[in-house]
């Protein structure tokens, strides 16, 4: 599975998580092995990341402007420091 970057280490942190993300080839040999055949491997990497960046534009901006309560403000403010 590799080392995790401390960026990576924080965000479960932060998630609260008790796993970690493994990478697309760690699944080709069990994926195999339950007889899937022409599996492709590919690295979202540069999709993931543009995606949580328009998510944190969202969560800074039009959401966070449109805030109708304490509880959503502390939401939102988690979800920008996660």
């Amino acid at each position: 599975m590799g080392t995790l970057s401390l960026e990576m280490q924080a965000y479960i942190s932060a998630e609260g998580l008790d796993f970690g993300p493994a990478s697309a080839t760690f699944y080709e040999a069990p994926l195999e092995a339950v007889v899937f055949v022409d599996i492709g491997v590919f690295d979202r990497t540069a999709w993931c990341r543009k995606e949580a960046h328009g998510e944190l534009e969202n969560l800074t901006g039009v959401f966070h402007a449109n805030r109708e309560s304490a509880v959503e403000e502390q939401f939102l403010d988690r979800q920008v420091n996660i």
